[in-house]
């Protein structure tokens, strides 16, 4: 992944048992990148109360699940002169689960138009 033709649009992410084995296909984060965290604020065992707070009330709630959304347009002039106006539309989504009041398991992902 990575590089001008790649990205990541979407992750999961919930905790492992310290003796978990290790994989090719589920390598053990680099070092640079532990401790991983949505806004730096947002990772498992964070509770409820700190994801509202960095995030605003969720579009729903049902039983441990929150759901939050976020939809933004974009218009940037063009580099071409004469040409239109650039525009493109991010939509984003974070599904949180709690277990005992502290994330458990989250799910995020963004697609972009254009």
């Amino acid at each position: 992944m990575g590089g001008p033709q790649h990205s990541v649009t979407d992750f999961a992410a919930e905790p492992m048992k310290a003796d978990a084995l290790k994989s090719d296909e589920c390598p053990e984060l680099p070092k640079q990148f532990q401790r991983a965290s949505l806004n730096g604020k947002i990772w498992l065992t964070t509770s409820g109360r700190e994801i509202e707070r960095a995030l605003g009330k969720p579009a729903s709630i049902e039983s441990d699940w929150r759901r939050f959304y976020f939809e933004k347009s974009f218009t940037r002039k063009s580099s071409t002169a004469g040409a239109a106006p650039e525009e493109w539309t991010v939509s984003s989504w974070l599904y949180t689960k709690s277990v005992n009041g502290k994330l458990a398991l989250l799910a995020a992902g963004v697609i972009t138009s254009n």
